[in-house]
């Protein structure tokens, strides 16, 4: 039965070479996707918004943005995109036959939330660009290796996932994090769920390595965010303290003029004044 589709806003990309699918989909609030029957080897990757993933009519999948899960063919999966904001997400499948037998056997029980971190990115993204000038067999051949590096570089880390990550990955899943949810509320029990290891440990590895606290990480995104927004845009201090995560305009307020040493409105036009004549 194929799947049924609600709220599609944009299909950003749809590229078919042989066997491999890439697509990336934007969803209006309330989107969803199914039911229907798997076909193929596919990763699916959130960008932003919420993916919630009913697996075979049981089992619950949430993926969060910046986190990837592979599904493998046969089951039965209903896609729910947020019912509050759009949802962005992007999948690279590959068809059954093109995916050597050992390689079906290490993909299996992979369906579940794993960082989609490092060369990974490098992977999708050089499967999403178009190849022009090439033989088609070449051109099919090519995206094929592509996308079969993308799915066993994905296992490899969902491997890990299993036994859990390393330092440098909790860290770097961290940073991840960071980069992707700074305006959302985080608490540090919540950040060091994403990087896979308990807020002691977290604080641990983050003393070992000369970094700030998790909680100054994450204030020092929002406030770099915080000053790109001042200088690149006309919003008010209010709607940039509230798209930054912080609490209320005082809040922001206060926390910024501890690191830039002056109010947001007057580094703002401090900074305008002294470009003025480059403009």
């Amino acid at each position: 039965m194929p799947a049924r589709r609600k709220n599609i806003s944009r299909m950003n990309l749809l590229r078919v070479s042989g066997p491999v699918v890439v697509g990336d989909v934007l969803y209006a609030p309330g989107g969803i996707c199914g039911p229907r029957v798997q076909p193929d080897y596919q990763l699916v990757l959130l960008h932003e918004g919420e993916l919630r993933l009913r697996l075979d009519g049981k089992r619950i999948i949430e993926l969060a943005p910046g986190e990837a899960m592979l599904l493998a063919p046969g089951h039965r999966e209903f896609f729910t995109f947020s019912k509050s904001g759009e949802t962005r997400h992007s999948w690279c499948s590959v068809r059954p036959q093109a995916v050597p037998r050992e390689l079906r056997r290490e993909f299996a029980g992979l369906e579940r939330p794993t960082p989609f971190l490092g060369r990974m990115n490098t992977l999708l993204d050089w499967c999403r660009a178009p190849v022009a000038d090439a033989a088609v067999r070449l051109q099919e051949g090519f995206f094929l290796g592509l996308a079969l590096a993308l799915l066993c570089d994905f296992g490899l880390a969902a491997r890990r996932e299993i036994r859990g990550p390393s330092g440098s990955e909790a860290l770097e899943r961290m940073g991840a994090f960071l980069q992707a949810a700074y305006a959302e509320p985080l608490a540090l029990a919540e950040i060091a769920r994403k990087a896979g290891v308990s807020p002691q440990h977290l604080l641990k590895l983050c003393r070992k390595h000369g970094l700030a606290t998790p909680t100054e990480q994450l204030y020092r995104k929002r406030l770099e965010m915080a000053a790109e927004m001042l200088q690149g845009t006309g919003l008010a201090v209010g709607q940039i303290a509230e798209r930054c995560g912080f609490a209320n305009s005082f809040h922001f307020s206060r926390k910024f003029r501890q690191v830039y040493g002056r109010s947001p409105l007057a580094w703002r036009q401090n900074l305008w004044r002294s470009k003025r004549g480059s403009f």
